[in-house]
């Protein structure tokens, strides 16, 4: 390139060169300005405000500092302005924003060279260039060293590079202007020739620039992917496990019931083996009730009722008496499961044997027919042919427990069938340790609970804010998920309450949720458990109990 020496050229056309570059300086502060005050107004942010209030300030020095010091002569004091100015700039802006502390040095290298060659009077390039260094050695560490309070924007970055990029093109713009009014062959042969070399030297750095965009979107999809299938796997692994966890607790209740029918058979069936005279009498515990109803005490281990409907004969009160060893199968069963809330035979003839001790004949109606109520009726024979373990809806306790799930057993004595055992298991108790146990999915995850129909038993504070959209009301409960949940869930929600089981995502406000959920085969309720960022959801039941997992990951 051909310099114009300070020693050959004319005062006047130093500065006629130097107020070319000083006003290009000033025009591309002045779209830094602008970009300053939109990034303000858009984000708000205190960077963004600090930003947009260094671009005024490296505008108004140039343009009423350095540009009447240029018009004037006074190129060395003009010189120092710029430089001083685009030095204490872009490292001030370094610190700001990531990744800024690159396009700061690519900045000042084009600044820096045109300030120093073609303003600055050449005895003062030295301390010049040693305060460029500097100031590139700063940006750099900013990039370094990274302060946690930069912030990220694609904007700023964006914009930024085509600024510098553009201050550079009308450096050289300017410069080869002066060269071409120089009207020599050879000015003019080497204005073109520095023309060509720089279009090839940007088409070159664009496709590199592309290429090395391209390639890193391309590897991060692939990493998304990756990620995705470990997340996929993960959430299958942790769903399956869970499932498996939460259905041995109900299997092991279903067991138990099943053991405790066979017991009570046992004792229908063979009543001349167990000595009722020494155990329990019945005139001894058992009393007409005010209405009529055949009850005992609160003193007695179990509450029994009979309804005002039944007639008390002798051989009613014999059955009752045998029925005294069930309290010897219940108590232990009942004391080790923390999730049950009673345990109790149900007749044919109407009679209720109930542990613990309610008072049940205080609770219910005197002509109340237990063998009218659901958790009698599913394992009568009618219903329930094949004499298995089989779990009820969701119900109210007319013994005053409030909503519960009952596993039921059929009795069956020498082939007649005498009754059911039921265990109930209490939805307080299990919500409770729904929402507050930790199932290893995350910090701020939490689970839910779904009857057959989609109801939610238990949904924490996070569940209605993601799942519905909005916060919960004062003492909300049941709420119907099917019919009320945000419309991005209502196809998982379908899928689930069906049966099946896979893996799904699903985006709501920005945030996409990975959802896996798999059958529980054990009662009638749908189990989800969600975490953050990432959020989990399990799936479990026949028909019924579904645990599932969801993910939700920041966009």
């Amino acid at each position: 390139m051909i310099e114009p020496k300070n020693s050959t050229l004319n005062q006047d056309e130093n500065i006629r060169w130097a107020v070319l570059v000083t006003q290009a300086t000033a025009a591309n502060t002045f779209l830094f300005v602008i970009l300053g005050i939109y990034l303000a107004v858009t984000t708000g942010t205190w960077q963004a405000y600090a930003f947009s209030g260094i671009a005024v300030i490296a505008e108004v020095s140039v343009v009423l500092a350095a540009l009447p010091l240029v018009r004037s002569g006074q190129l060395k004091n003009g010189g120092w302005v710029l430089l001083g100015t685009a030095l204490l700039a872009t490292v001030f802006i370094s610190f700001l924003y990531v990744s800024i502390g690159y396009v700061a040095v690519a900045y000042n290298l084009v600044a820096g060279f045109f300030f120093i060659r073609y303003v600055l009077p050449r005895e003062s390039r030295r301390l010049a260039i040693g305060l460029l260094v500097v100031g590139l050695v700063i940006s750099i560490a900013a990039e370094a060293f990274n302060p946690g309070w930069r912030q990220e924007s694609q904007l700023m970055l964006t914009i930024s590079r085509i600024l510098t990029t553009t201050l550079g093109l009308a450096f050289f713009a300017v410069i080869s202007r002066q060269f071409w009014l120089q009207n020599t062959i050879r000015s003019r042969f080497l204005t073109v020739t520095l023309g060509l070399t720089l279009i090839a030297t940007v088409v070159i750095a664009a496709i590199s620039v592309s290429s090395l965009f391209s390639a890193g979107t391309h590897a991060q999809e692939t990493s998304s992917q990756v990620l995705r299938s470990q997340v996929q796997d993960t959430l299958k692994h942790q769903t399956i496990e869970t499932a498996l966890k939460n259905d041995l607790v109900l299997q092991s209740i279903g067991q138990d019931v099943q053991d405790v029918a066979q017991q009570a058979g046992q004792i229908l069936a063979n009543p001349g083996a167990f000595n009722t005279e020494s155990l329990w009498k019945a005139d001894d515990h058992m009393f007409i009730g005010p209405d009529g109803q055949y009850i005992n005490g609160e003193g007695d281990v179990s509450t029994v009722f009979v309804p005002n409907t039944v007639t008390i004969t002798d051989s009613f009160k014999k059955r009752l008496e045998l029925l005294a060893y069930l309290d010897m199968a219940f108590v232990p069963v009942y004391e080790g499961n923390p999730n049950m809330v009673a345990i109790y035979f149900v007749g044919s003839d109407e009679t209720s044997w109930y542990y613990p001790n309610i008072n049940l004949g205080s609770i219910v109606p005197p002509d109340y027919l237990a063998t009218q109520d659901i958790f009698y009726t599913i394992g009568s024979p009618t219903n329930n042919p094949d004499r298995q373990v089989v779990w009820t809806p969701v119900y109210d306790d007319p013994g005053g427990q409030g909503l519960l799930v009952s596993a039921i057993a059929p009795i069956y004595a020498r082939g007649r069938f005498m009754g059911v055992i039921g265990i109930d298991v209490s939805l307080a108790n299990l919500t409770a340790s729904i929402e507050t146990e930790d199932f290893g999915a995350g910090e701020g995850s939490y689970a839910f609970l779904l009857d057959p129909e989609g109801r939610a038993l238990a949904l924490p504070e996070q569940g209605y804010k993601d799942i519905l959209g909005r916060d919960r009301e004062p003492n909300e409960f049941g709420t119907n998920l099917v019919s009320s949940a945000r419309e991005e869930f209502s196809p998982i929600l379908v899928d689930v309450l069906s049966g099946t089981n896979g893996f799904q995502s699903v985006t709501a406000d920005d945030q996409e949720f990975f959802v896996a959920y798999t059958p529980v085969w054990s009662t009638p309720l749908r189990f989800w458990l969600l975490p953050p960022p990432c959020k989990l959801n399990w799936n479990k039941a026949p028909e019924y109990w579904y645990s599932n997992a969801f993910y939700r990951s920041a966009s």
